[in-house]
Parts: C-alpha cells; structure tokens; sequence
C-alpha cells in the first residue's frame, strides 16, 4: 500500500494518502491551525491529539495546517525539541556549477 509522509522523523508517524488527500479536500487547502504568522495555504496534515499521547489517524483527529503552524504546534506541545536541520550535500552538483 502506498503512503504518504507525515509527522516527524522522532516519531515516524505514517498517514495513508488517501486519508491524506480526504484532509485536505475537507479543509478545502487551508490551515485550520492559524497561529499568528500563518501562511493559510495547508501543506502538512497534522494530528490535532498526536498519536504518542493516544491520537489515532483517523479523519476526525486529523487537521490540515500549513508548516509554519504545524512546527509551532510541535513546539508548544514538545517543548526543547527541534526539526534535525537538513542535510545538504558536501559538494555542488556538476550540474550546477
């Protein structure tokens, strides 16, 4: 079965595509989180009860939000946890030299 990514690579929390895609037709694309700072233009499904304290992926636990709102929710309920910066490649790409 295919899926798509969601959550963060601490907890590695998976939500199916479909599920996905059903979230972000119901929200119509928007951010239903929207702390000041938000870009409305949803890009990440959240989990409104986070699976490690009992949520489950079920489309009624399930939000969209944009990631600005998404990291600032992980922050306030994660206190001291951040995102594991991105890794880049030690060398430029032929290509792009």
């Amino acid at each position: 079965m295919a899926r798509a990514w969601q959550g963060s690579t601490r907890n590695q929390e998976w939500v199916p595509r479909a599920t996905r895609a059903a979230v972000m037709l119901r929200d119509e694309g928007l951010c239903r989180i929207q702390y000041e700072g938000c870009t409305v233009e949803a890009a990440e499904v959240d989990h409104v009860t986070p699976v490690a304290r009992g949520g489950t992926h079920d489309m009624g636990n399930l939000q969209a939000a944009c990631a600005w709102c998404n990291q600032q929710k992980n922050r306030h309920e994660n206190p001291g946890w951040k995102r594991p910066p991105t890794r880049r490649p030690k060398e430029q790409h032929p290509g792009l030299a």
